[in-house]
């Protein structure tokens, strides 16, 4: 274990006293500081295969200390002292703060996306597009349910699929794959619908869906242009139930043909044809409901629109360990 880690551990498990002080003045929520103090410690057990890219990134890190991130001179935006790292958004009645966003797109980062993300409790943003990430993706990623963007395009080395697990990231509105030809398979159920513009500035297009909050991207639902991604988990099970049960293949005359079916435990309903579909399953409760796609639906040659209600079988997601902050610290350091 380096000296640095050691000394980022014993910072960090010192209990930060000012919280009940002086609300005042703000600081960095404990466990966001364990959290970054996890991923610090996982980039730097896989060097030096990761690159002096990240290690650029982590010197800033040690260089500032790990223990205020999120302190009183920080912006709204973006710290001043922690490359990539922003805590949007007003502190706590406390005076703690959250790390909110983590930016890093176009640095040449390697390695593969690190599994201690999912040690954040507070990020609404990770943005790694347009660097040389490789590997399949971890399904740690789904501990992170406040995510509302995450921008893992223009990232070549990356394969595999989207893991299933992802769908339980209900609040998520942004997904992006573009030009990831490395990546297969098709989009889980949970997962935000097809990416379009969204209602951003004075040049929105009309009756456009609103933007993902606290963001300043114009496009919104997920993002596959270029990539060996295909569509959406359950509309590929549905075709392909068609194309056995139906004699045409699932064809007639009006596009896929379909016959309702009402009742059945597991199955979701959608509804094709106008400008809007039905889909993109969110949990509810204890149970799962759809909300209205954000994708207009332009036919397809391979596959005309369904113009009645359908059903589609749906998978929710399987679960995924999401160890505390502090454990995730403890096992990235004693790898």
């Amino acid at each position: 274990m380096s000296t640095r880690v050691v000394f980022l551990l014993v910072l960090l498990l010192i209990p930060n006293a000012r919280a009940s002080h002086n609300p005042i003045i703000t600081y960095t929520h404990h466990d966001d500081c364990l959290a970054l103090a996890a991923l610090a410690a996982e980039i730097e057990s896989e060097q030096p295969e990761r690159g002096p890219e990240w290690g650029g990134v982590l010197a800033t890190w040690y260089e500032a200390g790990f223990d205020d991130p999120c302190g009183p001179e920080v912006s709204e935006w973006q710290s001043p002292t922690h490359a990539g790292v922003e805590c949007r958004g007003a502190p706590d009645r406390d005076g703690a703060r959250r790390i909110t966003n983590l930016h890093l797109p176009d640095r040449g980062l390697r390695g593969s996306v690190p599994r201690s993300l999912g040690a954040f409790r507070a990020l609404r943003e990770i943005d790694l597009d347009s660097n040389s990430l490789t590997g399949t993706l971890p399904a740690e990623l789904a501990c992170v349910t406040s995510l509302i963007e995450l921008d893992l395009a223009n990232n070549g080395g990356i394969v595999g699929g989207i893991p299933r697990e992802w769908g339980a990231l209900t609040l998520l509105q942004e997904l992006e794959f573009e030009l990831n030809s490395g990546m297969r398979g098709c989009v889980p159920d949970g997962l935000p619908p097809p990416a379009v513009t969204c209602a951003y500035g004075a040049g929105a297009p009309a009756g456009a869906p609103p933007c993902a909050p606290g963001t300043r991207d114009p496009i919104v639902g997920t993002s596959i242009r270029g990539s060996g991604l295909g569509g959406a988990c359950w509309e590929e099970t549905q075709r392909e139930a068609l194309r056995k049960s139906s004699p045409s293949g699932g064809r007639d005359q009006g596009g896929w043909g379909y016959s309702p079916t009402s009742g059945a435990d597991g199955l979701r309903s959608r509804i094709f044809g106008g400008r809007w579909g039905v889909g993109g399953g969110r949990r509810q409760g204890d149970g799962w409901v759809e909300s209205r796609s954000l994708r207009p639906a332009p036919p397809r040659d391979d596959a005309p629109l369904v113009r009645d209600l359908s059903l589609a079988p749906l998978v929710p997601p399987p679960p995924v360990v999401c160890p505390s902050p502090e454990d995730w610290l403890a096992m990235m350091t004693h790898r």
